[in-house]
């Protein structure tokens, strides 16, 4: 297991995955937007895995949209299929 993740193989409902550098490139702030609007309507969790620039902004656009309990950024891990395979979306 994925350390502090034992509770995605159990986890029942839609588990959206996204994987790669924290840049304005990706576009992370409209993945995170998007998830927003899904969040309202569905129980749903959001994981991203990545590092750069826009960590610390994205974290903080977390907080103000009241999602920090459903998302989670992983700076980095070796063991990215543990993740794919629990995702309902990636």
């Amino acid at each position: 297991f994925e350390k502090n993740f034992e509770w995605i193989v159990n986890y029942k409902n839609p588990i959206l995955f996204s994987v790669g550098r924290l840049v304005k490139q990706k576009n992370f702030d409209s993945l995170i937007n998007a998830f927003y609007h899904l969040r309202k309507n569905k129980e749903i969790k959001l994981i991203l895995v990545g590092d750069g620039i826009y960590y610390k902004r994205l974290k903080k656009l977390s907080v103000q949209l009241k999602l920090s309990n459903d998302i989670y950024f992983i700076k980095e891990s070796k063991n990215i299929n543990f993740f794919l395979k629990y995702s309902s979306v990636f």
